[in-house]
């Protein structure tokens, strides 16, 4: 299933946006490792550097946004 998956991503996104996703997670994220682990030998603390959140629900917070009200909770993310 994996591969499979994996060839559909590479065949149907924008190959800037894939460009984009290896830039920022692997080659930054790569060098965001490199910095923590030097940090970590110098005796340094810094909090964690890479986060991300994948959910089912909405987070959207924004009172003005008029699709969204208090009374109707938070809306779920649609699986097709």
């Amino acid at each position: 299933m994996f591969p499979a998956l994996a060839l559909r991503i590479l065949q149907t996104t924008d190959p800037r946006l894939l460009g984009k996703f290896m830039w920022n997670f692997g080659v930054k994220g790569l060098l965001s490792v490199e910095r923590f682990k030097r940090r970590i030998q110098r005796g340094e603390y810094f909090p964690p550097f890479l986060y991300l959140s994948i959910i089912n629900s909405c987070t959207c917070a924004a009172r003005a946004a008029g699709w969204m009200s208090r009374r109707s909770g938070m809306p779920s993310i649609s699986r097709r």
